[in-house]
């Protein structure tokens, strides 16, 4: 019997995607959730979506979704970081909330992460809640689509704690933001994913299994 999509998960193939999913299966069956990729253009997307497709096998998720805006990150390179960033989160979270309401989806699923940096907390919290603003005004039925950051108010050490306690693959999720087909261990993902696993005393198994 075919069953509808009641949560949509906003899905990078990285480890808060991953961490995401193995929480909400913990409470919502597989055939409820669908992934959703958008490709904005990063150096590492080829990795990325080959990550979410290993995931999706794992899980047994059976509906992924790719929206191709690959001009977005290329975008706007000469503003300053901060704002770049501000901007294309709203911009993929906005592209997400598209599909989610095609999809006819109750909840869509963003795994953002701010290590408990409480300045960051409140900037997810504020576009969350100002995007959802902007979809209640404009709803014409009874449907109502809520977006949910279940990992937002963990530390990035709390979240691979979550993890492990979840028993999760770390193989299967990708954070290095190069072109490489394994991980640079130089880049900032790298280094922050190194360093939430060391602070979580968890040992990484992507970095000692090739890609």
């Amino acid at each position: 019997m075919e069953t509808s999509t009641s949560h949509l998960i906003l899905h990078s193939g990285g480890l808060r995607s991953i961490i995401a999913t193995a929480e909400l299966l913990q409470h919502t069956h597989q055939s409820k959730i669908a992934f959703l990729f958008i490709n904005d253009g990063r150096p590492s997307t080829e990795q990325r979506l080959n990550k979410l497709k290993k995931q999706a096998d794992y899980f047994h998720i059976e509906h992924i979704h790719v929206i191709n805006v690959p001009h977005l990150y290329p975008l706007g390179k000469q503003t300053p970081q901060e704002t770049y960033a501000n901007l294309l989160h709203s911009q993929l979270l906005s592209l997400a909330s598209l599909q989610a309401i095609e999809l006819n989806a109750n909840f869509l699923i963003w795994p953002a992460l701010a290590d408990n940096q409480t300045q960051a907390v409140a900037k997810i919290t504020q576009q969350t809640l100002i995007l959802s603003e902007t979809l209640s005004l404009g709803q014409e039925s009874d449907h109502d689509l809520e977006i949910q950051t279940p990992l937002l108010t963990l530390t990035d050490a709390q979240a691979i704690e979550l993890g492990a306690h979840l028993d999760i693959d770390w193989t299967l999720a990708w954070t290095c933001s190069s072109v490489l087909t394994t991980p640079c261990k130089q880049c900032p993902p790298c280094k922050r994913r190194a360093r939430a696993f060391r602070q979580a005393h968890v040992v990484d198994s992507l970095v000692l299994t090739p890609a």
